[in-house]
């Protein structure tokens, strides 16, 4: 129960927070790297949230490599397997 407290607590968080940045997809690239034992940052809201920033990242014409997700069967860690290549590729891009 408790940690249940903390979990809604924490997403609570970041949900306002991340409703108060200013988020531009014209030019913002972006990877979740998402653990199937996550409990802070469940597989489904990362899912969840490409669904709902894809539409965006199409508005604004940014290639479908701009977005990405990656999910494995740790917990709230980076696998880094899809994900570091991906942002080195993009690094380069700039």
């Amino acid at each position: 129960m408790f940690d249940q407290q903390i979990i809604d607590l924490y997403h609570g968080l970041v949900d306002s927070s991340l409703r108060q940045l200013p988020f531009d997809a014209s030019s913002q690239k972006a990877f979740l790297d998402s653990g199937r034992q996550d409990k802070l940052f469940p597989t489904k809201d990362a899912r969840a949230l490409v669904r709902q920033l894809r539409p965006v990242y199409d508005l604004f014409e940014q290639p479908r490599s701009h977005l990405g997700l990656e999910v494995h069967d740790g917990a709230h860690e980076i696998a880094g397997k899809r994900s570091i290549p991906w942002m080195l590729k993009r690094l380069r891009e700039d």
